[in-house]
Parts: C-alpha cells; sequence; structure tokens
C-alpha cells in the first residue's frame, strides 16, 4: 500500500475567500480589492460521461479526431444544476478508451484553442483523472477538443466561478498536495489511508482550507466499494467529512472499466492547529480493489482581520 504525505507551506499568491450559502469560496488575484471571480464549491455533480452504458449529458459516443464537442455548463446539463450567472467551472476530467495517442484541451467555447492541452491520454494507459478550471461563453459553454483518434470523456463539477466585487476580505496562504498512484492492495478488500494530508494553521492565524479528494478505480469486473474522507484535528478521534459509492459494471468480462468520484470538505483552524485528512476505500461487491489513484488537494485562506469568516457580500 503507498502513501503520501505533504505538510502545509505558505505562498505569496493573493485570493479572495468569503462563506455563503454555497460554501468556501477562493479566487487567484494578483490585486487585493476589485471585481473578480469567485469560486463557490458545491456537492460534486456528473456534467458528462460519454461511455455508451452510462450516456450522462445525452451523449454515448466517444469525442472523435480534431472534433470540437461543446458542453452547455450552466442551466441543467447531465446531472448538474449550474446556476447562468457562472463564468467559469472547477471539473475533474477524465480521459478513458483512447483509441490513438491524442491531447484534449478545454476552453470557452468561441474563444481562440489553446496552446497547451489538459489531458495526453494514450491507447491502453490506465485513465488518470486531471483538475482543469475552465471559463465558459456569455452562453454558458465550454468546449473539448479532441486532437487524435477517438476518446470517451467522463466530466465531474466540483466548483464554479461567479463575479464578486473583494475589498478587505481574506488572502490565500498555502496549498498541498499528496496522491497514491495505482496500487494492487494485499487482500484487495480495504484500501486504509491510501493519501493522507497534513495540514498546519500558522501562528497567529485563524483560517479556513478547502480540500478535495478525487478517486479513480479501474478494474477487470464488476465492483462496488465505499470510500471516505475523514478529518482529525490535533490528535482528536477522525470524523467523517464526505463518502460516496463508486460502482462500475463490466457486461463482458473483458473491458476494464473505471470511473472516479468526488468528495470535498472544508476545515476551519484556530492558531497552531494541526489537521490530518485521509482517504480510505473498502469493497463492497465484486473483484477485489486493484488499481487505485487517489488525488488529495488542499487550498488554505486567512480569515479576515477580526478572525471571523469574511462576508460573502
Amino acid at each position: 500500500m503507498s502513501m503520501i504525505r505533504t505538510r502545509w507551506a505558505a505562498v505569496g499568491a493573493a485570493v479572495a475567500v468569503s462563506l455563503g450559502a454555497g460554501g468556501l469560496t477562493f479566487v487567484d488575484a494578483a490585486k487585493d480589492s476589485g471585481d473578480r471571480p469567485v469560486t463557490v464549491t458545491i456537492d460534486p455533480c456528473r456534467l458528462r460521461d460519454t461511455r455508451p452504458d452510462r450516456g450522462i449529458g445525452g451523449r454515448t459516443a466517444p469525442l472523435g479526431a480534431t472534433e470540437e464537442y461543446i458542453v452547455q455548463a450552466t442551466g441543467t446539463s447531465g446531472n448538474c444544476d449550474i446556476p447562468s450567472d457562472a463564468t467559469g467551472l472547477v471539473l475533474n476530467v477524465t480521459a478513458d478508451q483512447a483509441t490513438e495517442a491524442t491531447n484534449l484541451r478545454l476552453y470557452p467555447t468561441g474563444a481562440t484553442i489553446p496552446t497547451t492541452s489538459n489531458l495526453n491520454p494514450r491507447p491502453g494507459a490506465a485513465p488518470t483523472p486531471n483538475a482543469v478550471t475552465v471559463g465558459l461563453s456569455p452562453a454558458g459553454q465550454f468546449t473539448i477538443r479532441n486532437a487524435n483518434g477517438n476518446v470517451h470523456v467522463i466530466i465531474d463539477v466540483a466548483a464554479y466561478l461567479v463575479p464578486h466585487n473583494h475589498d478587505d476580505e481574506a488572502t490565500r496562504i498555502g496549498h498541498s498536495s499528496a496522491s497514491a498512484n495505482f496500487v494492487n492492495l494485499p487482500g484487495g478488500n480495504t484500501a486504509d489511508d491510501v493519501a493522507t494530508l497534513e495540514i498546519t494553521a500558522p501562528p497567529g492565524r485563524r483560517t479556513i482550507t478547502l480540500v478535495t479528494a478525487v478517486v479513480y478505480v479501474n478494474t477487470s469486473g464488476d465492483q462496488q466499494s465505499t470510500w471516505v474522507l475523514e478529518q482529525s484535528t490535533n490528535g482528536a478521534p477522525r470524523t467523517t467529512a464526505s463518502d460516496r459509492i463508486l460502482s462500475v459494471v463490466d457486461p463482458s468480462g473483458t473491458t476494464n472499466p473505471s470511473d472516479t468520484i468526488t468528495m470535498t470538505t472544508q476545515i476551519v483552524q484556530e492558531p497552531g492547529d494541526v489537521t490530518e485528512v485521509s482517504v480510505s476505500g473498502e469493497r463492497v461487491a465484486g473483484v477485489p480493489l486493484a488499481n487505485i489513484r487517489v488525488e488529495l488537494s488542499s487550498v488554505t485562506a486567512a480569515l479576515d482581520a477580526s478572525g471571523n469568516p469574511p462576508s460573502a457580500g
């Protein structure tokens, strides 16, 4: 079993943060105030899944060579309901069953195709999810361009961006990440602490942290597993922050199906608090657990001068 631990470290980029009904919000910025979008976290939802047995979003065919696939993001789309004023999305994108070496590029519909790619799938390679932040067109759309061959895409939304004005709000002071590559687990029934983050609040600062966990499973047959995101502060007993069920179906027994889930949690820390966040899984039914990848990431922001969460207004 693989476990990677990464400790919190300070960084200098300015970011606005607020707490509202939609949850913790962040925005990268090089200035202290003004009109800039904020990122509103939501319960993760699946926007698209082009695999024939899923067809979430209405498409059951892979993206073809040089195809530019337009995705309607705002409104009710797939399993998501994104507000009409959203200007961008924070996504977890997985490419699957590529027939040729290719690359995928995501960008606002109508904009110039970017020169850099977001994913680079290869034939026979186990799919790996990647975090992507993409802007939206005025109509609430983004485009995925596939370079070569055919490839299926799975798109989960973790957050959306909306316009907001930031004056006297908090700044981002740290981030961290951890990941566990594909592993064959002894016994194949449990995956304890596959990836763990340790987040330490700095002295004299009250902080809030957004943690995102992405779990990818590739199997050789039908499988159902449960995954838990847990947290513990200053050695206290662990509590469950989020839990999800991941089910994959292999009708023929030979297609090596895969799927992903996304979990999030928000942590408020007092100065000097140490919080450990971990991901664990357990097989419920089907073939043993194997070929798992877990991505954990966090962004930490200091609260306002009074030590309270700044308002979302």
